[in-house]
């Protein structure tokens, strides 16, 4: 769920919306196939989809902004939205930056305890993240 003047949220894992927080009224749809929570910023909603295609939708009407497939198969989490970049993580131990306009890759960080257990959170000091080995990391992020 995206907050904001609008709230996105994917529904029944085949469809992301959009909705006006005021009127509640759907703004947009789109058909994708997902299992994770989205994220947004105020430009752009980020999805990771069923085959670990990472997607950012324009948030006014849902057009797609720019969609990248280099990680089919790795199984992307949800991601997230912190300073200039997208960051997902995905199940091999790997955490990825994309820049959020163009989707080019800006950082890919190797987890020494391996995926992560649970969602990325979000601070003002950047990302934090428990892996499955145990480990409780904080990654900077540039504002």
């Amino acid at each position: 769920v995206a907050e904001g003047p609008d709230v996105c949220v994917a529904a029944y894992q085949t469809v992301v919306s959009c909705f006006g927080a005021e009127s509640g009224r759907r703004l947009w749809s789109r058909e994708l196939v997902t299992s994770t929570p989205v994220a947004a910023d105020n430009r752009f909603v980020f999805v990771a989809d069923d085959q670990s295609r990472l997607h950012a939708l324009s948030r006014k009407d849902g057009s797609t902004a720019w969609s990248i497939d280099t990680f089919q198969l790795r199984n992307l989490m949800s991601p997230v939205s912190s300073g200039r970049a997208v960051w997902v993580a995905d199940r091999l131990g790997f955490l990825h930056g994309l820049d959020r306009e163009t989707g080019k890759s800006v950082a890919r960080i190797a987890l020494d305890g391996g995926a992560i257990s649970g969602a990325i959170r979000t601070t003002r000091s950047g990302l934090v993240i428990q892996t499955q080995g145990g480990q409780l990391l904080l990654i900077r992020t540039e504002g």
